[in-house]
């Protein structure tokens, strides 16, 4: 699978997320880590962001385990409780990096504790409203 992280950014717009492959070798891929609305919109535009528990934290932990798992049935039972876990943790006013171990082991702990997540109210979208860790 080669090793994968997950990169968090900020731009001027917001937190930006990059998934990095095989970033110890010259042919690193670096692509922007899709925020899987199709699975569950926290956000009514897929925003991420991080360092507190709210809509934002709570799209990027899904999308980070939904990339990470490829089982998108864990990834939503998982994704609230990974979130209160590790997303909240997470500097908001300086870049940080979660290694494929770093995410291993919170999953390990998550699951050893039976942990899922409840299942949240979806947000309805209107035009009118657009929209150990590594750190």
């Amino acid at each position: 699978m080669g090793n994968k992280s997950y990169e968090g950014k900020r731009g001027p717009n917001g937190l930006l997320m990059y998934v990095v492959k095989d970033r110890e070798t010259e042919g690193a891929q670096v692509s922007r880590l899709s925020p899987r609305t199709d699975l569950m919109k926290h956000t009514p535009n897929g925003a991420f962001e991080c360092g507190f528990k709210g809509s934002g934290p709570s799209q990027l932990a899904l999308a980070i385990l939904a990339d990470h798992l490829n089982d998108v049935g864990e990834a939503v039972d998982l994704h609230l409780n990974f979130r209160d876990r590790v997303i909240v943790g997470l500097p908001r006013d300086r870049d940080w990096c979660l290694s494929k171990a770093n995410i291993d082991t919170q999953l390990e702990g998550l699951r050893s504790s039976g942990a899922k997540s409840p299942a949240p109210a979806l947000m309805k979208v209107t035009s009118a409203n657009p929209g150990g860790l590594t750190v």
